[in-house]
């Protein structure tokens, strides 16, 4: 009985001459059992098929995004759903034959539910995908040279829909909101109103988060946040508005003895479970259309909170209220205040 073919070492990938020709498995980073699992797939003509490739790069998705914590982000969704769309334009083709004209065909179903912004991100997951698949020795160097090279949509020539900048809402707007919603999407909606925190990072808050310093209590979220991946820190100073609405859902959390502060249950069998992102701007929104007030979402709360800061403090306190790296960031959130812009035209124009 033949032996069965192993992977092996060459100028630092796994690779097999099974077939009587190389062919390149994947990096020795990626571990042997992952040569094997590549080197057992159906040999196909023209190698594996876009949907076996797809599932592999999956599975590498899983254990490379993953947050300092140890939670994987929410990328691979993202990038599901880019593949998603090129698998339907491309069909089940072999892996090698991918195009560019397979992308652009892609570019066009993602025009048809996407902004334009969300499609060239899309489009960049897609390109990803095409160079992971080219150093695993399954798509052509070329062609993914050329997949590469497509161009991203421009800004109000594309024909795609392009999404209003999201702007800070008006605390005359909240307020009705903050009367009619439930518990505890109103403490939530108040503590973002107060600190500025993320609606992620609001919901998902935990007690060992919380940490009281000479200077007053803070939110220290460590590496947990959007941009823990780069080794930044992230520490956000709380108020004392922000601490009464905290206290109760503290002292409630650590009467259960549980971490997470905001929880929600459903039916009286079901354990408390951390407060969702989704359904907390899905209540803001359904209390907003009942309301009839104008439609916002959590994330305006931080848009606001910037710039009530920038207004009163300046750009430099805005940035570090919000936890940013640089100032230019903060200025995507922080609008600039009309009344300072009057009355430097009232004064000096």
């Amino acid at each position: 009985m033949p032996r069965k073919p192993k992977p092996f070492v060459h100028q630092g990938y796994f690779v097999t001459t099974a077939g009587g020709k190389w062919r390149k498995l994947c990096p020795v980073g990626d571990g042997f059992d992952e040569a094997v699992r590549i080197l057992e797939l159906p040999d196909l003509p023209g190698g594996a098929t876009l949907s076996q490739t797809i599932a592999q790069y999956s599975q590498h998705c899983q254990s490379y995004y993953v947050l300092p914590g140890g939670r994987v982000s929410s990328e691979p969704r993202n990038i599901a759903l880019a593949l998603s769309y090129l698998l339907r334009a491309a069909g089940d083709v072999p892996t090698a034959q991918l195009s560019k004209e397979h992308l652009k065909a892609a570019r066009e179903l993602m025009v048809k539910t996407c902004s334009r912004k969300t499609t060239n991100q899309h489009v960049g997951r897609v390109k990803r995908f095409a160079r992971w698949a080219a150093d695993k020795g399954l798509l052509p160097d070329a062609a993914a040279l050329s997949i590469g090279s497509l161009s991203n949509l421009p800004a109000f020539r594309s024909g795609a829909v392009e999404h209003d900048p999201v702007e800070a809402v008006d605390w005359s707007h909240v307020e009705p909101v903050v009367g009619a919603i439930a518990e505890p999407w109103r403490s939530l909606v108040l503590l973002q109103w107060y600190s500025g925190l993320r609606p992620a990072e609001a919901c998902g808050l935990l007690r060992s988060q919380l940490a009281d310093t000479p200077a007053g209590r803070v939110v220290d979220l460590g590496l947990q946040h959007k941009g823990g991946w780069r080794n930044r820190r992230k520490v956000i100073p709380v108020g004392p508005r922000a601490v009464e609405v905290l206290s109760p859902w503290v002292e409630a959390a650590a009467l259960h003895d549980r971490d997470a502060i905001f929880v929600t249950t459903w039916t009286a069998s079901e354990k408390p479970r951390p407060a969702q992102p989704s359904s907390y701007a899905h209540a803001v929104l359904r209390a907003c259309k009942r309301l009839k007030v104008p439609e916002w979402s959590p994330n305006q709360l931080r848009h606001a909170y910037a710039t009530r800061v920038r207004a009163a403090l300046g750009l430099e306190a805005a940035q570090h209220a919000l936890g940013h790296a640089k100032a230019d960031v903060t200025q995507v959130y922080a609008e600039r205040d009309a009344k300072l812009a009057r009355k430097a035209a009232d004064e000096l124009g």
